[in-house]
């Protein structure tokens, strides 16, 4: 059961869609889209505000000016909520060591953003490969992550390509990110201590074994043409969330 979020005004082909998994949140604040992107903003069922966002990005027969007007757009909607767990992902269309590239590098890592690159490319042509299709994390995301060894790992699953006759593969990203309750500004609160029964979406029980295992996973998916799905499963409440786009959290990228 999902909240889907979606815009046909946004210049991509078949438009863009956003799809969250009624469980893991309490409740949506907005909706946004821009010229290359569509995001939701939402609070889950941790009480931390999170903000995803699914791109597609101009392709390379498009001038490097339709390229960089993408970027400073993305730029603007990241500059209104510097202080919140972000996830970007979609089909860049454009890969490392490409200009364009290092032009979207500078303007996420200026404000923080970690890159997530699948293991191999995920885009697959007549006579080429590339990786298109990847992620960025905010720094307030990276905060979130336990001290695993390897706390963010991306896979690319090229049978959901071939089901549906993609030229990109489905790519996941999993995260195992810390459960603390908070508000989303980039303090946390100190975690709950006694077992409670919540309405939020729906009615959920926390229980102690709940508590003492404090994580949960999520998934974050995004297509091509722009499909993010959102969903999970938690300890701590209903269900968690992801990259994504959305606590010790998973997420999962699917791009077509």
């Amino acid at each position: 059961d999902f909240r889907v979020f979606g815009s046909f005004g946004v210049e991509s082909y078949l438009g863009q869609v956003i799809l969250l998994e009624r469980n893991s949140i309490q409740y949506v604040i907005e909706g946004l889209a821009g010229s290359r992107y569509v995001a939701v903003r939402y609070m889950d069922c941790r009480g931390c505000q999170k903000l995803f966002v699914s791109v597609h990005f101009p392709h390379s027969d498009n001038s490097d000016e339709c390229f960089s007007s993408a970027v400073f757009d993305l730029c603007k909607l990241l500059h209104q909520w510097p202080g919140i767990c972000t996830v970007v992902g979609g089909d860049w269309n454009v890969q490392p060591g490409e200009s364009r590239f290092a032009e979207l590098l500078q303007m996420l890592s200026e404000r923080g953003f970690q890159i997530q690159l699948p293991p191999s490319p995920t885009w697959h042509g007549r006579h080429t490969d590339k990786t298109f299709d990847y992620f960025f994390v905010s720094p307030q995301f990276v905060e979130r992550l336990t001290p695993h060894p390897d706390p963010i790992t991306t896979s690319i699953h090229p049978e959901a390509a071939r089901e549906i006759r993609s030229d990109h593969d489905l790519v996941t990203m999993n995260a195992a990110v810390n459960a603390t309750h908070d508000s989303g500004s980039g303090q946390r609160r100190r975690p709950k201590q006694k077992p409670r029964v919540k309405n939020f979406v729906a009615k959920w029980q926390v229980s102690c074994d709940d508590l003492k295992a404090a994580w949960s996973v999520g998934q974050c998916m995004i297509s091509r043409p722009s499909v993010l799905v959102l969903s999970g499963r938690s300890s701590v409440s209903s269900r968690g969330d992801a990259l994504t786009g959305g606590a010790p959290l998973s997420m999962s990228t699917r791009l077509r």
